[in-house]
């Protein structure tokens, strides 16, 4: 697949909007439940038919979907940090004192 440096695994498609889009949502439906799942492709839009896990499930996601997401646009609204500072602070080429105790 190429050469990559050490430790960049998704750092190069942090830009790259299918790729987080995608991954976003194999995250989010891989949390949600077969019989879940099973409601939303049997029911569609029919919400009165769905199992209440199923209401629930689906209720709870939302709820902590909205939250993070209102969460993290206070965040950066309110201050200049979460979009100045670099995503790798510590160098990892260099051993730090602590790992050099243990060897590293």
């Amino acid at each position: 697949m190429g050469e990559k440096a050490a430790f960049s695994s998704m750092t190069s498609y942090r830009a790259s909007v299918p790729v987080n889009v995608v991954l976003m949502l194999l995250i989010v439906l891989g949390g949600v439940d077969f019989q879940t799942l099973d409601d939303v492709r049997t029911n569609r839009r029919h919400l009165g038919r769905y199992r209440l896990q199923s209401k629930l499930a689906l209720a709870t996601l939302a709820v902590l979907l909205i939250a993070a997401a209102a969460v993290f646009r206070r965040r950066d609204r309110g201050s200049v940090f979460g979009r100045t500072v670099p995503v790798e602070i510590v160098h990892s080429a260099a051993p730090q004192p602590p790992a050099l105790l243990l060897g590293g």
